[in-house]
């Protein structure tokens, strides 16, 4: 199995990025400081110093809760987001 990264989104102060291990259900939400991204990305490493923002293997025993949809506000101090159940067109904001 092999490590999948989403590119990076900035905030202000911090970036954004998803990242899946290869043995996970579902993709986890990471917040890293901005000048501390590039170490997330390179080949061999661990994730540094990111921070778990949200991880939806959590929501449920199945692992079949996932993002649906996400938004952060432009200065990345808020996140909105949708989660959707076991594969269901219908999210929860």
């Amino acid at each position: 199995s092999k490590r999948r990264f989403s590119p990076p989104r900035h905030g202000d102060k911090w970036g954004f990025f998803s990242h899946n291990s290869g043995l996970q259900n579902q993709s986890v939400l990471y917040m890293q400081r901005r000048g501390e991204l590039e170490r997330a990305f390179a080949p061999g490493r661990d994730l540094g110093s990111a921070k778990v923002l949200l991880d939806p293997n959590t929501l449920s025993a199945d692992g079949t809760a996932a993002v649906s949809t996400k938004a952060f506000s432009k200065d990345g101090t808020k996140l909105a987001y949708a989660i959707s159940r076991s594969g269901s067109d219908w999210c929860t904001i």
